[in-house]
């Protein structure tokens, strides 16, 4: 990977100062992007791109675009589960293979991903706060400027289908290119040989929405994901021109910005500071602390999650005077590597709830667990002070390392 010649911060100011009326026109930068023989009007600014469509763009004013529907199977939780997405402090995250939506080195739609595409802009409809965020990334073959221009060209691609053909307003949208930099996967073997599946894991688009007002969608984009190491040591190192991130006995160069980096390597969220030199250690499936920290938590505010969602709460702390984590209907919620307090109910599952504790602390001081109905909920390598009350047919699994009051 090669570090960004622009830190994010600088990106977003940019980014913010192409909308203020007024600014001037040489602060843009007009891009030729052309797919499906068609030309796109893309205007760069810093490392993000806005397309334009003279005549066929969406305003953003009013919530008409929000109205249109052109998927008719479920609601948008529903189209979530069977996208894969992933749903956490109030951002969702989707991810698309560049073998579906493109063929090789082209910038085209191909028609076969209409269906994911329409799915998706039910659910941008249905929940997003704010801005999209569309990202493009490929594999580690070819160079580095190429590489980087296509995933940048996917995106827009990407923003234009979403405009056109499904009416999501283009001012909504940013669209921003990754090239090779933050993989998935592997694209070689331990052995140096290919990885073709590694590589096509790498080839993706992702599509980030906020779900509530005051979400930076940045700290979400600058996520470094690294999939299949589970169970592996992870190493982080810093030096003066250099951070690298070691897992699975490989070495992942990570993008340094004014605001440190974070790494997921399975379902692991790794907090990279920035600051002096320093190399922390751990297993996957326990967030790794910065120097001198047992955890490295990030505040969270309370959840509610009803219907047929999926939540992931990682890493975070939430303290509250009420019910800090309430699931209903048959959400499932996974808390992992987590801190949730309250001074009455911690959490609360009612329902068909499934909640699932992973190597967390939960502290009520009424109750630590309160489950009702025919909720579940799940414990592992978790600490428990406070009650654990259950009602009806609920039931509280301890699946091992726990400590119960």
């Amino acid at each position: 990977m090669t570090a960004p010649t622009r830190s994010w911060g600088l990106a977003a100011t940019m980014a913010a100062l192409l909308w203020l009326p007024g600014t001037a026109d040489a602060q843009r930068q007009a891009v030729g992007v052309t797919t499906a023989g068609q030309a796109i009007a893309v205007e760069r600014d810093g490392d993000f791109v806005r397309v334009r469509t003279p005549g066929q763009q969406v305003e953003a004013s009013g919530d008409d675009w929000r109205k249109r529907v052109s998927v008719s199977r479920g609601a948008s939780d529903a189209l979530l589960v069977e996208l894969g997405a992933r749903e956490a402090d109030g951002t969702i995250r989707v991810a698309l293979s560049g073998d579906i939506l493109f063929d090789f080195n082209s910038t085209a739609i191909r028609p076969a991903a209409g269906d994911s595409l329409a799915k998706i802009a039910q659910v941008i409809r249905d929940r997003s706060r704010g801005d999209v965020y569309v990202v493009g990334h490929t594999d580690s073959v070819g160079a580095d400027a190429y590489n980087q221009k296509l995933s940048e060209d996917r995106a827009a691609a990407v923003i234009a289908w979403l405009n056109r053909t499904e009416g999501i307003p283009a001012s909504l949208m940013l669209g921003r290119g990754m090239g090779k930099t933050q993989p998935v996967a592997y694209n070689t073997l331990p052995n140096g040989a290919d990885n073709p599946q590694g590589r096509e894991q790498n080839r993706r688009v992702e599509i980030f929405l906020a779900t509530r007002d005051g979400v930076d969608l940045r700290s979400a984009v600058e996520v470094t994901r690294v999939a299949g190491a589970g169970g592996s040591d992870i190493v982080v190192e810093r030096s003066a021109d250099r951070q690298t991130v070691q897992v699975g006995g490989r070495t992942i160069d990570v993008q340094q910005g004014a605001g440190g980096q974070r790494l997921q390597v399975g379902d692991t969220v790794v907090e990279v500071p920035q600051g002096a030199a320093a190399t922390t250690t751990g297993r996957a499936g326990s967030v790794v602390a910065g120097a001198g920290a047992s955890r490295n938590l990030r505040a969270s505010q309370p959840l509610q999650c009803s219907g047929t969602r999926v939540v992931t709460l990682e890493g975070v702390l939430i303290d509250t005077p009420g019910v800090a984590v309430e699931a209903s209907g048959t959400c499932k919620v996974i808390i992992r590597n987590s801190e949730i307090r309250s001074q009455t109910v911690a959490i609360a599952a009612s329902g068909m709830s499934n909640i699932e504790i992973i190597d967390s602390v939960v502290t009520g001081r009424v109750t630590s667990v309160g489950a009702s109905g025919t909720a579940v909920v799940s414990a592992n390598g978790s600490e428990f002070r406070g009650a654990l009350a259950k009602s009806g047919l609920a039931t509280f699994n301890d699946r091992g390392g726990n400590r119960l009051p």
